[in-house]
């Protein structure tokens, strides 16, 4: 009898959890449907940002929603693995860890900012840097994509499995995040082959 309560308790207490999770739903919607305009926003004004060499603060600033574009497809995922398996672990972070973004994009922007150091020749801070960033583009671009390719797979077992994997589970949210940080991407770096020097926000002129 006893045996009978507590694997009946059991599995009303999954039924509770699974429900309170669900109820996740609709920020998770929330925050999905307005991170897509964001992200429109921030690409709509990637070309006034980028031709006014990313000093002009309105500019820059709506450039910089482009990164709403992270959160669309790892909140999605991080719900539904939730409500598949409360018991699910998944870390949830802002750093971008996709397997090709770290060994190919962030190495990158790392040569990019090397060769605009005050102490690098003329042509590598002013001409070599702007030509090095208009290639970063297409090759974030695929890299971000492959981030994308290796995610379904991983995204199938963390299912099939119900989560129990967390490797598995944090592997397929990474490269989702990845994958779904190329708008910001292009944004980022198109800013900085028009400024490759720009380093932080421009400050609101005072008068």
């Amino acid at each position: 009898m006893n045996s009978v309560c507590y694997v009946a308790s059991t599995v009303a207490n999954g039924i509770s959890t699974r429900a309170k999770n669900a109820l996740k739903i609709i920020p998770c919607a929330i925050r999905v449907i307005l991170a897509i305009p964001a992200t429109a926003i921030g690409l709509a004004a990637t070309p006034f940002a980028a031709i006014t060499f990313g000093k002009v603060k309105l500019f820059y600033s709506l450039a910089r929603y482009s990164h709403c574009s992270r959160l669309i497809l790892p909140v999605i995922f991080t719900v539904a693995m939730e409500i598949l398996n409360p018991n699910c672990k998944i870390s949830s972070h802002d750093r971008l860890e996709g397997t090709l973004q770290k060994r190919i994009t962030l190495k990158a922007i790392a040569k990019l900012l090397e060769l605009t150091k005050t102490n690098n020749t003329f042509f590598n801070r002013e001409i070599g840097s702007r030509l090095f960033a208009a290639i970063l583009i297409p090759t974030a671009v695929v890299a971000k994509f492959v981030d994308g390719a290796l995610a379904v797979p991983a995204v199938a077992i963390s299912v099939i499995t119900f989560g129990c994997i967390p490797k598995v589970n944090q592997f397929a949210y990474d490269n989702l995040k990845s994958f779904s940080s190329i708008p910001e991407s292009i944004s980022k770096v198109l800013i900085l082959t028009f400024n490759p020097h720009l380093r932080t926000p421009p400050k609101q002129n005072r008068d």
